[in-house]
């Protein structure tokens, strides 16, 4: 069975968050840890979500938990990226409208990633949330690598849907 017919009932709620999150993007590309902030909050929720689609429990705080562990484990990520969006700040013209559009294009490739890999781990028979905290490093890697250019059409497909 492929992983895409396994994960197909929670696409609408990863999508809803990525939209989310891509919604966050704009103004946390202009002020600093809005973006992280908003960011981390989505994806509790959509975990959140996630967990109840799948009729498994989980508490607020063992998510928390586990998003603060992302994020905490993606600094280099997230201090190189805040570093390049500033700079494109500084561009004169399309600077802003490029940072902007950077930033919100990330928050929605990396929290569709995030779902995905939560909603393949709720599917497994044996699955135990205690389990995350030694998994956090290879899903911090997952979810901040750089975007494929499947990932990025996709984004552009789901962009040009809503519109």
């Amino acid at each position: 069975m492929s992983f895409e017919y396994k994960i197909k009932k929670y696409e609408d709620s990863i999508y809803g968050c990525a939209f989310m999150a891509a919604g966050i993007g704009a103004p946390g590309s202009i002020v600093p840890g809005l973006d992280i902030g908003g960011v981390s909050g989505t994806w509790a929720g959509m975990i959140l979500g996630i967990a109840k689609i799948a009729e498994r429990q989980l508490d607020k705080n063992t998510v928390l938990k586990f998003v603060g562990g992302i994020l905490a484990g993606s600094a280099g990520y997230l201090g190189g990226s805040k570093v390049l969006t500033f700079a494109l700040h500084a561009v004169p013209g399309i600077g802003t409208l490029g940072a902007v559009g950077i930033n919100c294009l990330l928050n929605f490739i990396y929290t569709i990633r995030l779902g995905r890999y939560v909603a393949l781990q709720m599917e497994k028979p044996g699955f135990d949330t205690q389990d995350w905290a030694d998994l956090i490093p290879e899903i911090t890697a997952l979810v901040f690598a750089m975007p494929t250019v499947t990932e990025l059409r996709e984004a552009w497909k789901y962009y040009n849907d809503e519109k």
